[in-house]
């Protein structure tokens, strides 16, 4: 799932973000195999619509990767924030700031 959560955000690259920040195996053993694995899902994008794409193929995976391994899911949205675009004049001076701070002559 690791693997086609990246793959998903890759898709819609250079934007999109797919990452699995949190993993609790249950049991939390070395020698022992997990019965139940939970895990967290950040998907970002600066558009709603393709956050929505995203989150469709996402379900449409686990639909697919889970049933012939005999296991099952629950899934539950834990925290929503809506894309928000940065203003293109901010992005403009964080982009000359850096620029100035990687320039050899800056002080």
């Amino acid at each position: 799932m690791i693997e086609r959560i990246d793959a998903i955000a890759l898709e819609h690259a250079p934007y999109a973000v797919g990452a699995v920040g949190l993993i609790e195996n249950r049991p939390n053993s070395r020698n022992v195999v997990p019965g139940e694995v939970f895990f967290t899902i950040d998907f970002r994008h600066p558009d709603d619509k393709v956050l929505d794409i995203m989150e469709a193929k996402l379900r449409a995976s686990l639909e697919e990767i889970l049933p012939p391994l005999k296991l099952n899911y629950r899934e539950a949205c834990i925290w929503n924030s809506p894309a928000v675009r940065f203003a293109p004049e901010l992005i403009e001076c964080v982009r000359a700031g850096t620029q100035k701070r990687a320039s050899p002559r800056a002080t």
